[in-house]
């Protein structure tokens, strides 16, 4: 019988890893880390340690913020009073931020950003460089995650280390669905803290589906009953006011917010307040006991199409980024086919059948998005069914990444996320070994530059955040994003496992509660790592491994 046996000593200060193991490990894996041969250890002491950069004023508090947090987590540390480990550290008193292209106007991020940053610990003065500020806040994670897990405030070896960095994909996302589930601002703002901390950029929020109509419409002049009754509750709703602190606190984390308002599916919810919004079709419901769940929406009616124009209009000031998502998957076309009303109308309009009907409606809508200085992302319908226009469309690829290829051979531009559902668990190994581009093996050179990355997607059916979602994000999307900024693949699982278990911990002690993947102990003062890996060989039972014991 195999038996995990953790023998450490939790009451004393020295039960936690070994000098030797306590060492740089960060996530994701930089482009470039050098360090010096012989380097010393560089010491921080809060008394005498600053971080400092100026901007324009227009921008300066994203600096400001994220210099103050990097203090925060570096310093908090209760047990960081035990001294060096031994007589050659040297002090580092100062970081100071440089960004080359300062931006007079206030800056929201965006597709074009530049990500990138470099990190030069001379001391006693470091620097950290970026062309732009969001790339100041990627480095100073960069720069949160160079101290020892324990022992003093130190960066081990961190003498004239060298770091240089920019991510593989601009498009590194990670969905919420406060549609099934309805979460509050501060949940989704904790959201995007962690996401931050592992450097994932576009926050997609899934708003509205069949259960909920989650956008606050008391305000609208002419549908205010969309969220009055398509809501769990009338106050389960956000406001244009929840929104902006949202947007607010994602622009100093780095991190775009892209709306979805799905359509024609999934749109139950709207019908609560306006049933005639919805196609009534009870022959082909295969759930007659939700009368209209399944049931898209009349595209026929121009109700429908003035609603989306009041939704739209209302918001696209509020969500800044370029980017509003359609939704447009699972399109329920017998619906249409088993109403008379629509045949009706389809064959007026010399319409072959129902996927014209479909194309019809998602232009339509792409119009109202541009309309308000939008562009179009959706699920990967809006391009297989609908064939919107691809100078102007983004593919969101759900059911088969398979399909990547199709759509940059018409050319699209498309992100993936098909393996990359949380809601469904799996290994975090499974996360990190799905190599977007191995989808787009006959991609011609133009063609790779449209796979703008991927996302992740917490679809919140059985989930909730103040229950057992965060876990089942983290650490799965920790593992996809090494996938989306990192080039670098040489390492064994089991080393991305070691440097993920002790980001996992990072992460706990910055208040995530992030699921383990190796293991260990982790607290606000002390780390310990028992083994590299889960290992399950084929008959189904755990073997837990030592540390340097390689798996059979």
């Amino acid at each position: 019988m195999l038996r995990l046996m953790l023998c450490t000593l939790l009451g004393s200060s020295f039960a936690q890893l070994p000098a030797s193991d306590d060492v740089i490990r960060l996530v994701p894996k930089p482009s470039s880390v050098i360090f010096q041969d012989g380097a010393r250890n560089l010491l921080l002491n809060e008394a005498d340690f600053s971080i400092t950069g100026t901007t324009s004023s227009a921008n300066q508090d994203i600096l400001d913020f994220n210099c103050q947090d990097t203090m925060t987590e570096i310093f908090k540390r209760t047990s960081a009073t035990v001294e060096a480990e031994d007589d050659s550290s040297i002090p580092l008193t100062s970081l100071l931020l440089t960004i080359l292209n300062d931006d007079s106007d206030k800056v929201y991020p965006s597709a074009e950003m530049d990500e990138s940053y470099s990190i030069s610990l001379t001391a006693p003065s470091a620097t950290l460089t970026a062309n732009s500020v969001f790339g100041a806040v990627k480095g100073l994670e960069t720069f949160s995650q160079l101290f020892q897990m324990n022992r003093a405030i130190q960066i081990r070896s961190g003498e004239n280390l060298q770091i240089s960095d920019k991510p593989r994909f601009p498009y590194r996302g990670l969905m919420l669905d406060p549609a099934r589930h309805f979460e509050t601002v501060a949940a989704i703002k904790s959201s995007v803290d962690a996401m931050a901390q592992n450097k994932l950029n576009v926050l997609h929020l899934h708003l509205t589906d069949g259960e909920a109509f989650a956008i606050n419409t008391d305000d609208f002049s002419s549908f205010p009953l969309l969220s009055q009754k398509g809501a769990y509750a009338p106050s389960l709703s956000y406001t244009a006011s929840d929104f902006t602190k949202i947007v607010d606190h994602a622009r100093l984390r780095g991190v775009r917010v892209i709306p979805e308002v799905d359509a024609p599916a999934h749109m139950a919810s709207w019908a609560q307040g306006y049933e005639e919004l919805l196609t009534a079709c009870p022959t082909v419901n295969p759930h007659p006991e939700w009368p209209t769940y399944y049931s898209p929406g009349d595209v026929t009616n121009e109700k429908l199409y003035d609603a989306l124009d009041e939704i739209v209009g209302n918001l696209a000031k509020v969500f800044v980024d370029e980017l509003w998502h359609v939704g447009g998957d699972e399109p329920q076309l017998d619906c249409w086919e088993a109403n008379d009303d629509i045949v009706a109308y389809m064959k007026a309009h010399n319409m072959a059948d129902s996927t014209e009907l479909y194309s019809m409606f998602e232009n339509r809508y792409s119009k109202i998005v541009n309309k308000y200085g939008k562009k179009v992302v959706g699920w990967r319908e809006i391009g297989t069914l609908a064939k919107l226009h691809p100078a102007t469309t983004l593919i969101n690829v759900w059911d088969g990444n398979d399909k990547l290829q199709g759509f940059l051979d018409d050319g699209y531009s498309a992100i993936v996320s098909s393996n990359w559902y949380l809601n469904n668990g799996g290994d975090w190994t499974s996360y990190y070994n799905d190599e977007p581009m191995s989808y787009a093996l006959n991609a011609t050179d133009d063609q790779k530059e449209l796979v703008l990355g991927g996302q992740a997607c917490m679809w919140s059916s059985a989930f909730t955040a103040n229950s057992n979602m965060v876990s089942a994000i983290w650490p799965n999307a920790m593992a996809m994003v090494e996938r989306l900024w990192s080039a670098d693949f040489s390492e064994s699982i089991e080393q991305v496992r070691t440097r993920m278990s002790q980001h996992r911990c990072r992460m706990i002690r910055r208040g995530v509660g992030a699921a383990p993947i190796a293991e260990d102990y982790c607290d606000s003062d002390i780390y310990v790592r028992k083994s590299n890996t889960f290992f399950y060989p084929k008959t189904g039972f755990p073997i837990w491994l030592d540390n340097d014991t390689p798996p059979p």
